[in-house]
């Protein structure tokens, strides 16, 4: 009688004990799997993005420095000639000055990482290759011969429509209009290379030739889908609002 009481107590138990221990088991298993598969798909992502850099990677003594068009606090900006093959292309360079700090390298191998991820777009400013096997690095991308928005829309409005130099614009409904619409398109593509911009003000749109406007500068864009953040050029994360 004590025999079976203990028995059937002992089953009462031990079985969903053993039972919830093979389902913690499983699961474990389970998100053990998920974290591998996780893991190997970024490991290839990044394989893949690390062979889309060097794929872009341009010879040094086939980009020639021009006209400095600005400088910042760790780099400069020139005017600048490329040759692609045969042909000759104007171009963009960005370069860093000399002793700027591993971050400050870092930030503009990340904007270049951004800008292999994002590739081409007509609004989006776009990548021609870069310089990376030696220093200083230099990032070359397509020119923009007009300029940046705000200081068209500066030099716009201190001129009369009727008082306007050559190669300014005027903004006409029709022109705000278009431009609006080339913004969109540019952040329209980010949105689909799955990059938020983060930063887009008038400083940072580029006028192109015929003045399409070029979103630009992606030191703040972040792949923020499946992390619900993103990453200032400074390794700080902050919140998506």
């Amino acid at each position: 009688m004590e025999d079976g009481f203990v028995r059937d107590l002992m089953l009462v138990i031990v079985l969903p004990l053993f039972l919830a221990a093979v389902f913690i088991l499983a699961v474990c298993l389970k998100f053990r799997s998920i974290c591998k598969s996780q893991q190997r798909r970024e490991e290839l992502s990044s394989d893949l993005m690390f062979e889309r850099v060097i794929r872009s990677e341009i010879p040094r003594s086939d980009v020639t420095l021009q006209d400095k068009l600005g400088e910042g606090a760790f780099g400069e900006v020139y005017k600048g000639l490329v040759r692609m093959g045969e042909l000759v292309r104007a171009c963009t360079v960005k370069k860093l000055k000399e002793n700027v700090t591993e971050t400050e390298r870092r930030d503009l191998i990340n904007e270049l990482i951004v800008m292999v991820t994002v590739g081409e777009h007509p609004n989006d400013l776009s990548l021609i290759g870069a310089c990376t096997k030696a220093e200083p690095v230099l990032v070359i991308v397509t020119l923009a011969p007009n300029g940046c928005l705000l200081d068209q829309l500066k030099k716009n409005r201190e001129n009369s429509y009727y008082n306007v130099r050559k190669n300014e614009m005027i903004f006409t409904p029709q022109h705000k209009v278009k431009i609006a619409r080339d913004v969109a398109c540019g952040m329209l593509h980010l949105a689909s290379k799955k990059c938020v911009h983060r930063d887009l003000a008038a400083r940072n749109v580029l006028l192109g030739e015929e003045n399409v406007a070029m979103v630009s500068d992606f030191g703040l864009s972040r792949d923020v889908y499946e992390i619900g953040e993103y990453e200032s050029t400074s390794g700080v994360l902050l919140p998506v609002r």
